[in-house]
């Protein structure tokens, strides 16, 4: 989909209200892969691969396989190819969440110019852990030249992970936010460690960039201890046609820079943050493990604006013009507002005895919202799936689905197709 993350195909010709209901939409087969995918499946069509054209949907797994399987012919079930990424002696890194591996767990990117994907992979060889960054060509699932490269990432620092003043990434993190590839360059972001980590790359030569570490000198605390994490709920980095790039943080210490807890980045290819919301209430987030972190952000299409969320169930709406940085009441957002009624304000003791005071709604952000015709469409932990109007930078409620998504099953990131600004489908 786009870099905005709208989570909108506009260009769909076959799909109607008319036709997509119980009796004749559902499932066509099923493929059987080697491990769990929690990579979003990604699909190109008219592909030319083994001297045939098809419909092809890429499915990565824990496993650090990837497939490309026929979308519309089940055949016997093979898949096109198969690769594994593994080299020999090597297994997926053990895992903890997710288990019981984490070979392969972020939504790779094409580059439908060159027919390249990336892709990030945690291994093991006996005790030596490594993370990779690979480039295979999308029609035989081989290497491309120069591929694949070990991920290394350092920054000054004087945390209590630092040595002799040195952070280094190791494998106690989990890459779990979808890549970014945007103008040549790819963007991969770390959390589920004691330091978020974002590190950009040259996509033609897999070239470290730039890296930029969220907490260099400031432990996170609590049940995960983390600070800064970039998981953003499996969503990925968002880009405009610029070339800036947007992410969110989870929980951790916020003073304006270095220490970027629970914020919204606006960064460049070489990481500098040039700008940033925060909300008011940080404090109060890192210390409930609110994560601003949990759900992903998107760009609203032609507004200039931005929409995110996370465990508070707060979402807000930021201007990428002016984020606004961090403000008393969030004065710096366009808009802020609860997914559902119901909010309350509460308190916490921090690790440093402070007690502070936030808001925490009724339901959480997991995912990332979808965008159509001037709406947004969202789906919290617990709660329907919920439109919201955008009027004059402004969200209204609007319509919701009469079932609802179960409390901790993570919520759903929803999808829109559409003809244009027709036959518009959630």
């Amino acid at each position: 989909m786009d870099n905005g993350r709208s989570g909108l195909n506009s260009n769909e010709t076959q799909l109607t209200p008319a036709n997509v209901n119980a009796s004749s939409f559902g499932k066509l087969f099923s493929y059987q892969v080697d491990g769990y995918a929690y990579a979003q499946p990604l699909y190109i069509s008219n592909l030319r691969i083994n001297g045939g054209s098809h419909n092809v949907v890429f499915v990565a797994t824990e496993m650090a396989s990837v497939y490309a399987f026929d979308a519309d012919n089940f055949g016997n079930g093979s898949p096109l190819w198969k690769t594994s990424l593994l080299q020999p002696g090597e297994v997926p890194q053990p895992g903890g969440n997710p288990k019981p591996a984490q070979g392969l767990t972020s939504t790779p990117v094409i580059d439908p110019g060159s027919g390249a994907m990336y892709l990030v992979t945690a291994q093991q060889a006996g005790g030596s852990f490594s993370f990779r960054l690979h480039a295979i060509d999308i029609t035989t699932g081989q290497e491309r030249a120069g591929s694949p490269v070990t991920i290394h990432a350092s920054v000054p620092g004087t945390n209590s992970e630092a040595v002799n003043g040195t952070i280094t990434l190791n494998n106690g993190c989990l890459q779990r936010a979808a890549l970014l590839l945007s103008h040549g360059t790819l963007y991969i972001g770390f959390s589920a460690c004691p330091t978020g980590w974002l590190l950009s790359y040259d996509a033609a030569s897999l070239t470290q960039i730039a890296v930029l570490n969220m907490s260099p000198n400031v432990d996170g605390y609590g049940q995960f201890g983390g600070a800064g994490g970039v998981w953003m709920g499996g969503g990925g980095p968002a880009a405009d046609d610029q070339g800036n790039v947007y992410v969110s943080t989870g929980n951790g210490f916020y003073d304006d820079g270095p220490e970027w807890g629970d914020s919204i980045l606006k960064v460049d290819s070489q990481l500098h943050v040039n700008d940033h919301f925060t909300p008011h209430d940080w404090s109060f987030l890192q210390c409930r493990d609110l994560d601003v972190s949990a759900g992903g952000v998107m760009l609203v299409p032609s507004q200039s604006q931005l929409v995110a969320g996370g465990k508070a169930g707060k979402m807000y709406l930021v201007n990428l013009p002016n984020m606004g940085g961090m403000q008393a009441n969030d004065a710096g957002a366009a808009q802020t507002l609860f997914f559902s009624p119901g909010s309350t304000t509460q308190s916490c003791v921090t690790n440093r005895g402070e007690t502070v005071t936030g808001d925490m709604g009724t339901s959480s952000f997991y995912g990332t919202a979808a965008w159509f015709n001037g709406s947004l469409f969202v789906g919290n932990d617990p709660g329907p799936v919920k439109q919201f109007m955008l009027n004059s930078g402004h969200l209204t409620p609007g319509a919701a689905t009469a079932e609802t998504i179960s409390p901790f099953s993570y919520g759903t990131t929803p999808f829109v197709s559409s003809n244009g600004t027709s036959d518009g489908i959630v």
